[in-house]
């Protein structure tokens, strides 16, 4: 079977991509504007000036700076290395993810532009990248623009802005020239000196529009004319040195020398950038350079130790400081102790002189008798009491029975005799225990009465909406967190077009609450059973973390009243979302039949990773998140979308579990604005003099959450402990994390707080913080925040998903939060209160709750209408849970039938259905996860082998099923399997499948005689389907440049023999290999290579071929893995395809060689000789004599070569997906139309299949598929 991939190409027509390379301060930003003023787009989205540094702008694009950065990050590069970033730097999965987005990013960026431009720092550095990325998108060629700039004034620059000696920045120059020289090499390509553009800018960028074919038209000379007036003040500002200028710095070296006056000579046009010599000049200061920088870097090494343990020391000292004002305030503290512990015993000493007078006085001695008397009965009954407690101590120890008989005693005595035993510890420990467990009863008996009416508790909405049943694993009726107010605000405004449930899950002890929001939302809150309460309790205590929603997962049966009410809802539900991913499998055993959503408000695995206090030690820890790894993917991989709250969670989501982006609906974070009150400067200005309040206030809102806990940490520890003048309030019951903990005087926590009290703070808060570092999904208190015009401090992280504020609020990093917070106060109210204006209107367009469930509800309409079109349809389930792998001959013939069959249905009388989990989509067709009886499936389409009985089963589950046969391979080869029992059980399997199916499909007439002589299958029950040929794809390439190119890029031999398909060893590579040790000396065949294209496949190895591959290997390219796209032009560029086969179901690649006009050379073996016919050189496979001398005849023979080439495209004709698609159109229409007779043999085939369930082929339940079996066998 052949292994390939399907690719996706990015295709960009008729484009010039315009690269501008240099390194900064040569004036790349200036070419930049003046290629703008030639009509070449950039797009919109520019890097802002640093303060004091190109006031005009950088012109740089932010998007591929960030892509940029990316790539230098992951290469370990930073902006003082020297050494050269070479291709092979840059490979691995994860730049292939990155290149994947890069060509998605450029791909957007051009749009319809002709020409685009790209200027991005450090460009030349990951040039190997950018170009692997253009060179994936056809009919785009790049053009570059090499900014340059003598190296004294470059230098000058970088030791007085960046600090840098005069010598490493003479090596970074060189650094930066030398891959912008030599990367592109061959392409079009214009040289610009910084300092001849200042002089004469019209007349540089009219040669740069002739080098690079811009015409200038009217409007383009009036742009450059323009832009030449910006000029004059550049020239007064800058640093002007000439070649005379280079050689009295000794710090220079003669290299850089070297270099610059060669790209003067460039810039001048003295030289020509094609000429040979100058690529051979490059190479050689690239060499010389390469063997002097890793010398170079050892001082950086240096400095860099220097600087990290100048980092430290500064960390130290800055711990130092803390714990001296921890100290101060602690003394602080002790003085004003000592102050009142004086007054204390003043006061002490005080009463001590008033109860001594008392004691001295007459009529204190003239009433000691009365005293006395008054004191002996409680005395005496003090006594009684200890006496009594000592011997029910002592009897309870001692006596000689269980604990349940004392238990009884002891409730006796105590209910009989409590006057005499009130007053002792163990009756009041007694009464009160006894008072709880009458609380308990009163409890269980409320919840009884309730249950009996809780089959009645679900409402039934009398209309002919959409219902929606939306599981959230917490109670979220108290709007006091963020997951709270999301479900609300998200699913509450739903309920305007559809029925809306929201089931939530509380505590043991709670009564079921049922909450009617409005006529169309209903509330359900269900407690906890107390066996889950307790489970839940023992195993957070072992976790070390909450498992509330975790412990769901698997335990979800442990809640009655849950699947009570799920199984009510499923009745009338059409669509059921989960929160979070825990109850995805309580989903899929009782709401399979439905369409399921995940809405994924974070990347819950990333985020429990901060729940646990030891998660890497604790195994308890470790078990529980390996479960939320676990549901999380099956939510990802089972629902049929996805609602994704910011592009990073959406990145994280693809990248950890292989989701497909257009399953991914994005449902932001949203909450009431309109609710919030805006609050302007002057009103809080006004608020604050009101109250009397001078003192700058920062507020920050945060739950008792681990990344909420680590952020106010920070604040008191990093911030609030050096920024004494400013004030903190901190809101919210993160509080209970730091109840033990030392908090500086200026840090305020309030605890839980009503809305009205929160309000207050807001009115007189000057600035908002929001510091960030860890987590999942957004953060809606920073939206809270912005609706009421407060002005934010957040660092990049604080605000994924929320990038639409970048230019409102005011950023910080972890190290100089404390200096932008005071910045930000300090700014002139103007400015602040413009960005809070600005930042309360995106709040208003894009977060308020009445615009945040745009995508939800798009979903929900799609939904309605694929299940209008689906009633009374028809239901054909074809299987292709295949189609993620590499694409072989069997991925090929069901992608081809699922998207070219339903186009045979004129009559529009059935609905298809690929039955497929992993995300793969084809146009008009939807997607099911498995087969089963509530799916009520008429037709199921087995398209290939059955491997175990859970695909027996699903055969049996639809009324009627069809099986396509494809080979008799695995039958006849037992070596295929690791065991000998795998290929006996394997044999059984297609033998149960074989009779149970309606009809049987084969691909060949040969294929059709194997069913029948193997497995005894009556030949009316067997249609036979040709495959087909994609002719789009594979057909006859004349462009003999795309033949070139193709064959430079993989490096092929100019002449080959191709063989494509695996190494299995009916493939029979082992006498291709002898056949053509044979000939490759031959004076004729000298030239020919042998290419090899496939995966190596085979169980054992290919170990078995090395003493056929050892002769022959200098002369065999083994390309492994041939991606699918490209496959059509292997075959173009070869001589002749050799198809050596012992066994074939069909053969494939006979038509492809035949499409792609390649004379092939074919084994005689099994349906080969009925797909080739005439068409091809057939051979004895067995016989390598033979295929070696087939080889020489068809090199030598022009004649024969044409011959075969034009038999082979006739007798391709004769096969298409097209026709493939309606004969097997045809047999289910005949399977359809005929009555579903019983089958004399099918008990004997149910009895089979329970004995292979006996084998424990798989580990589903015995007992459940015995029950299953024994369904049918009544």
């Amino acid at each position: 079977m052949l292994c390939r991939v399907m690719g996706a190409r990015v295709i960009l027509m008729n484009k010039k991509v315009i690269i501008v390379l240099g390194m900064h301060r040569s004036g790349t930003s200036v070419v930049t504007r003046g290629l703008k003023a030639l009509g070449v787009e950039f797009g919109d989205t520019f890097m802002p000036h640093a303060a004091g540094d190109n006031k005009t702008g950088l012109w740089e694009d932010r998007d591929l700076n960030s892509l940029n950065e990316e790539i230098l990050a992951l290469v370990g590069y930073n902006l003082s290395s020297l050494r050269l970033i070479e291709a092979d730097d840059m490979t691995g999965r994860q730049f292939s993810s990155l290149r994947l987005r890069a060509i998605d990013l450029l791909n957007r960026k051009i749009g319809k532009s002709d020409r685009f431009g790209i200027n991005s720092s450090h460009m030349d550095k990951t040039l190997p990248f950018w170009q692997q990325v253009i060179n994936n998108c056809n009919d785009v060629k790049d053009q570059y623009v090499i900014a340059v700039r003598n190296p004294l004034s470059v230098a000058q620059s970088l030791v007085v802005r960046g600090g840098l000696s005069a010598e490493k920045s003479y090596l970074l120059w060189l650094g930066h020239m030398i891959p912008a020289m030599v990367l592109t090499a061959g392409k079009p390509r214009v040289v610009i000196d910084y300092d001849l553009l200042m002089d004469n800018p019209i007349k540089q960028m009219e040669r740069l529009a002739s080098a690079l074919a811009i015409v200038l038209g009217k409007t383009a000379k009036e742009e450059l004319s323009s832009f030449a007036k910006d000029f004059p003040a550049q020239k007064l500002c800058r640093n002007c040195f000439d070649s005379r200028h280079l050689s009295p710095d000794s710090r220079l070296p003669s290299l850089a020398a070297d270099a610059y006056e060669h790209l003067l000579k460039l810039a001048q046009d003295i030289i020509s950038p094609d000429d040979p010599d100058c690529l051979h000049t490059w190479h050689r200061i690239s060499g010389i350079y390469s063997s002097v920088t890793p010398f170079c870097g050892l001082p950086d090494r240096e400095e860099r130790m220097l600087v990290e343990h100048g980092r430290q020391s500064e960390c130290l000292n800055q711990e130092i400081s803390f714990h001296e004002d921890k100290i101060a305030i602690l003394g602080k503290t002790v003085t004003e102790s000592d102050s009142r512990i004086v007054k204390l015993n003043k006061l002490i000493a005080d009463r001590d002189k008033q109860i001594y007078q008392i004691l001295r006085s007459i009529s204190w001695r003239s009433t000691s008798t009365l005293r006395a008397v008054r004191r002996f009965p409680v005395a005496f009954f003090e006594e009684i009491n200890c006496f009594i407690s000592k011997i029910t101590r002592f009897i309870w120890r001692r006596f000689p029975v269980n604990i349940e008989k004392k238990t009884a005693f002891k409730n006796a005595l105590f209910h009989n005799f409590s006057m005499i035993f009130s007053r002792t510890s163990a009756f009041r420990a007694w009464q009160s225990h006894r008072s709880g467990i009458l609380e308990t009863a009163d409890k269980i008996l409320d919840g009884r009465s309730q249950e009996k009416d809780l089959k009645n508790s679900v409402k039934r909405y009398e209309n002919s909406r959409t219902t929606i049943s939306v599981y959230v694993p917490y109670n979220f009726m108290p709007q006091t967190f963020g997951g709270g107010v999301r479900i609300l605000n998200v699913y509450e405004r739903l309920s305007n077009s559809y029925n809306i449930n929201l089931i939530g899950v509380v505590g043991f002890g709670e009564r079921l609450q049922i909450h009617e929001l409005n006529d169309n939302c209903t509330v359900y809150l269900v407690p906890m059973s107390k066996e889950y309460y307790d489970l839940l309790s023992a195993e957070q205590q072992k976790a070390g973390g909450l498992l509330h929603d975790i412990l769901i997962s698997n335990e979800y049966k442990m809640i009655p009243d849950l699947i009570d009410i799920s199984s009510q809802l499923k009745i009338e539900t059409d669509i059921f979302i989960s929160t979070q991913p825990y109850f995805f499998k309580l989903f899929l055993e009782y709401f399979s039949d439905k369409t399921l959503i995940y809405d994924a408000q974070n990347v819950d695995y990333e985020l429990k990773k901060t729940y646990f206090q030891h998660p890497d030690s604790n195994e308890s820890a470790k078990h529980y998140l390996r479960i939320v790894r676990e549901v999380e993917l099956l939510a990802c991989q089972q629902s049929e979308y996805i609602l994704g709250v910011s592009g990073e969670d959406v990145d994280k989501l693809c990248e950890t579990y292989d989701v497909e982006r257009n399953k991914i609906v994005m449902v932001p974070n949203g909450i009431d604005v309109h609710a919030c009150h805006y609050i302007s400067a002057n009103e809080r200005k006004t608020n604050k003099g009101m109250i009397g309040e001078e003192e700058k206030r920062v507020v920050f809102i945060g739950s008792a959450h681990g990344p909420n806990i680590e952020a106010v940490q920070y604040i008191i520890n990093e911030v609030a402990a050096k920024n004494y003048d400013i004030h903190y309030t901190i809101i919210g019951n993160v509080n209970s994390a730091f109840e033990d903990k030392i908090i500086p005087r200026n840090v305020h926590f309030t605890g839980m707080i009503s809305e009205e009290e929160k309000k207050k703070i807001y009115k007189t808060a000057d600035l908002s913080i929001n510091p960030m570092f860890s987590g999942s999904g957004t953060n809606l208190k920073v939206l809270e925040y912005l609706a009421c015009g407060i002005p934010l401090v957040s660092t990049e992280f604080g605000m994924r998903g929320l990038e639409v504020f970048n230019d409102y609020i005011y950023f910080a990093q972890k190290e100089d939060f404390g200096e932008a917070i005071e910045k930000t106060i300090s700014l002139p109210a103007a400015i602040l209160e413009f960005n809070s204006k600005e930042a309360r209107k995106i709040c208003e367009e894009n977060f308020d709750k009445s615009v945040i469930a745009k995508g939800l509800i798009n979903i929900i309409k799609n939904t309605e209408e694929i299940r209008e079109k689906r009633k009374n349809k028809i239901n054909i389930a074809i299987e292709g849970r295949i189609l993620h792998r590499n694409v072989s001959g069997s991925e090929r013939y069901i992608y081809e039938l699922i998207k070219n069959i339903p186009g045979k249905d004129q009559a529009n009388k059935y609905e298809y259905r690929l039955v497929n989990k992993t995300g793969f989509k084809v146009n008009g067709v939807s997607n099911i996860h498995s087969i089963s009886l509530s799916d009520k499936i008429d037709l199921f389409h087995r398209t290939y082998q059955v491997s175990n009985y859970n695909e027996i089963l699903e055969m049996l589950s639809a009324k009627r099923s069809i099986i396509t046969f494809l080979d008799l391979i695995l039958c006849k080869n037992p070596d295929y399997f690791e065991k000998k029992k795998d290929h006996s059980n394997y044999v059984a399997l297609m033998n149960l499948a074989l009779n149970f199916a309606d009809r049987i499909i084969a691909i060949s007439e040969h294929a059709k005689r194997d069913v029948i002589t193997t497995f005894n299958i009556p030949e009316e029950k067997i249609d036979v389907v040709y495959l087909g040929i994609d002719f789009n794809k594979f057909k006859k390439v004349d462009d003999k440049k795309e033949i070139d190119d193709f064959m430079a890029e993989y490096n092929l031999p100019r002449k080959y023999l191709l063989y494509v398909g695996t190494d299995y060893p009916h493939k029979n590579l082992k006498n291709l290999f002898i056949a053509y040790s044979k000939i490759m000396h031959l004076s004729e065949m000298r030239d020919y290579y042998l290419v090899i294209a496939g995966n190596n496949s085979y169980i054992k190895g290919p170990g078995y071929l090395n003493t056929y591959l050892e002769p022959i290997k200098h002369r065999v390219v083994s390309l492994g893995h041939f991606a699918d796209e490209k496959m059509h032009l292997l075959y173009n560029a070869s001589d002749i395809c050799i198809l050596p086969s012992l066994y074939e179901g069909f053969g494939l690649t006979v038509l492809e060689a035949f499409a792609c006009g390649v004379p092939l050379i074919c084994s005689d073996a099994t349906s080969l000789t009925e797909v080739a016919g005439d068409a091809a050189y057939m051979v004895d496979a067995k016989d390598p004599d033979q295929i070696a001398q087939a080889i020489v005849d068809v090199a030598k023979d022009t004649c024969l070569r044409n011959m075969l080439i034009n038999k082979g495209l006739e007798k391709v004709k004769q096969f298409s997906w097209e026709k493939c698609a309606e004969e097997t159109y045809n047999v289910y229409k005949k399977v359809l139309e005929t009555h579903n007779e019983s089958k004399a043999n099918e008990k004997a085939l149910i009895l089979q299949l329970s004995k292979i369930i006996e084998s424990n082929m798989s580990p589903l339940s015995t007992v459940a598929v015995r029950r299953f079996v024994g369904s049918f066998m009544k």
